[in-house]
C-alpha cells in the first residue's frame, strides 16, 4: 500500500471510532425549571379615573378707592397688565416695523401685543420688482419662535432672507402663571427704492 492509501484508511478508521463514541455517549444537560411571572392588568380605581374638573377663573378684585391726583401703585399696574393678557383678544392688533424706506414689516394677531425684544430685519437687496412675503409664526411662552409657515411666497432669495431674520427674533416671555402658544402673521413688504 502506498502512503496515500494508508492515510485514507487511518482517517476513515479514526472517523468511525469518533462516530461510534459520540453515538454511545449521551450527555444530559439539566434543563432549567420553567418559571413564569403572571402579570394582570385591572381597571384603575375610581380615585385615579376621576374626570378633570376645570378650575374656576379668579375674579379680579376691585381696586381700592384712590384719592384724586395720586399715582397708581406698581401692584395695581401689574394686576391690570396681567388681567389684560389673560382676557382673550377679540380684535386684531397690528404693529409696524420699518426697516428702511424699501422694507416694511407688519405684525398681526395675538403676538402683536407682545413686545419684540430682539429682532433683525432682512438686509437691503437689489430688487427687480416689488414683493410681499407673508408668514405665520408661532411664539413659545419663553418668547422664541416655534414654527414658521410661508403663507404668501416671493422670490426664493427674499424668502431665505426673511426666514434667516425670523430666526433671530425674540418676543417678551409670558408672565408667570400664563402659558400657551401664540401665533400671528408677519408681512414683509419689499418695495423698489
Amino acid at each position: 500500500m502506498t502512503e496515500r492509501a494508508v492515510a485514507w484508511v487511518l482517517s476513515l478508521a479514526l472517523h468511525l471510532v469518533l462516530l461510534v463514541a459520540f453515538a454511545l455517549w449521551h450527555v444530559q444537560v439539566p434543563e432549567a425549571p420553567e418559571t413564569w411571572l403572571a402579570i394582570t392588568f385591572a381597571p384603575a380605581p375610581a380615585v385615579y379615573a376621576s374626570p378633570q374638573v376645570p378650575r374656576p377663573t379668579p375674579k379680579p378684585q376691585p381696586a381700592p378707592p384712590r384719592l384724586e391726583g395720586t399715582e397708581p401703585l406698581p401692584e395695581e399696574l401689574a394686576l391690570k397688565r396681567r388681567l389684560a393678557q389673560q382676557q382673550p383678544n377679540t380684535q386684531q392688533p397690528e404693529k409696524q416695523l420699518l426697516g428702511g424706506k424699501a422694507l416694511g414689516v407688519k405684525i398681526q394677531g395675538r403676538i402683536a401685543d407682545r413686545q419684540l425684544v430682539r429682532y433683525q430685519l432682512p438686509p437691503p437687496v437689489p430688487l427687480l420688482r416689488e414683493a410681499e412675503i407673508q408668514v405665520r409664526i408661532t411664539v413659545l411662552p419663553d418668547g422664541t419662535i416655534g414654527s414658521v409657515d410661508l403663507l404668501r411666497r416671493g422670490p426664493p432669495e427674499l424668502e431665505r432672507l426673511v426666514l434667516e431674520s425670523l430666526r433671530t427674533w425674540r418676543f417678551s416671555p409670558l408672565p408667570p402663571g400664563l402659558s400657551g402658544l401664540q401665533d400671528g402673521i408677519v408681512t414683509f413688504t419689499f418695495q423698489l427704492p
